[in-house]
């Protein structure tokens, strides 16, 4: 997991953002002298792997505080993080309802949330296919857009290609969807490959699994936090457990990406 979060990091890092690597630890064994040199060394692992981020370690008596002071403390003047990029591991597993809580708060806070789950062992594969399923630019979907974009240019993702994927009901709706797909794809000069999927009634998430199985990286947006998200979250997992390496994405209102997408 921590080697595909910092893959992902060092794709995001060359959008000409700033980028801060994080790790939380127990507050009463922390002393400055041990937090400078495990920040060395976190420091040492990204120039390694040529991801280029600042470091920082928060004391804190579990993760999900550890995020929230961050979130809620970092950064200078105008300049404090938009987005989180957290990994939902078996260690989280155990505590849905702190990690359910946890992006809430960050949902509030007007950050975006992005969430990956992939196996260690199987990694990203070939890094040489990308799905994004979409339901068009209003909430997360500009902002897939823009990470399928992020990821398919980076150095270690060179030469993938992006699929964006999208449901009708019917026939009826497929040629007219298909073609606003490809105005889209126009307008935002990126070479993504339009599929658009008739479901003729056949659950979402078979139609997921059935198109996505063999992929290298599978986008998803989700929905804004409510009352019963803690639900909704674990029949998401369960529903998403069969596919590859996943990011679920959760937009931040505060910024509208299609007009960082669109060109006239």
């Amino acid at each position: 997991m921590e080697n595909q979060k910092h893959d992902l990091a060092n794709c995001f890092s060359h959008s000409q953002g700033l980028l801060t690597v994080s790790t939380v630890v127990p507050e009463e064994s922390i002393t400055p002298e041990r937090s400078g040199v495990l920040e060395s060394k976190i420091r040492d692992y990204c120039e390694r792997r040529g991801v280029r981020a600042l470091v920082r370690v928060i004391p804190a008596p579990d993760a999900y505080s550890g995020v929230k002071r961050l979130v809620e403390a970092y950064g200078v003047g105008p300049l404090i993080p938009n987005s989180v990029l957290l990994g939902q591991n078996h260690e989280l597993s155990k505590d849905r309802k702190k990690f359910c809580s946890l992006v809430s708060d960050l949902y509030r806070a007007k950050r975006n949330v992005f969430i990956l789950r992939a196996e260690e062992k199987m990694g990203f594969r070939q890094r040489k296919r990308i799905d994004i399923w979409w339901g068009g630019l209003q909430g997360n979907g500009a902002l897939m857009l823009i990470l399928g974009y992020l990821t398919q240019t980076s150095l270690i993702w060179k030469g993938s290609e992006v699929h964006l994927r999208m449901v009708v009901k019917d026939e009826k709706a497929k040629e007219e969807t298909f073609r606003n797909l490809q105005g889209i794809i126009e307008r935002t000069r990126t070479n993504f490959i339009p599929h658009v999927i008739t479901s003729s009634g056949q659950n979402f998430w078979d139609l997921v699994l059935e198109h996505s199985q063999d992929a290298d990286l599978v986008f998803l947006g989700i929905r804004k936090p409510q009352d019963d998200f803690v639900n909704y979250w674990d029949k998401l997992l369960t529903e998403t457990t069969n596919l590859p390496a996943t990011v679920f994405v959760l937009a931040s209102e505060e910024i509208d990406f299609k007009d960082v997408l669109l060109h006239d």
